[in-house]
């Protein structure tokens, strides 16, 4: 998979692909990959697969270290609250405050939840 002059993804053959088929291999080729996950959760939010969502990244929020796992647990808060679940956001919300304090987007996801 290479990355178009005109910023469209190609496979290596020159065919359009999908844009979801192309994270989907970038994230198989590095399956604890953080940024993989954030890109790829962020096209299915915002086409409301929210249980997709949850399903990719629970696992993901498990394996890689703490740490590193602060954008996983924000976008998994996101689709936590697209599902209703407002009480697991506001605590993954919290966990990624105290893991990256600066993080602005889940300060304000937190203050819009509360």
């Amino acid at each position: 998979t290479a990355l178009g002059g005109d910023g469209q993804v190609e496979a290596v053959s020159g065919t359009p692909q999908t844009e979801e088929d192309a994270l989907r291999a970038q994230l198989a080729a590095s399956p604890d990959g953080v940024q993989e996950h954030v890109r790829i959760s962020k096209l299915l939010l915002k086409q409301k697969r929210a249980d997709e969502t949850v399903e990719l990244l629970w696992p993901a929020v498990q394996r890689v270290p703490q740490e590193s796992s602060g954008p996983l647990r924000f976008q998994l808060a996101l689709a936590l609250a697209l599902q209703g679940q407002h009480q697991a956001a506001e605590a993954l919300l919290t966990q990624v405050l105290e893991l990256e304090p600066g993080f602005v987007e889940a300060s304000l996801c937190l203050a819009n939840c509360q």
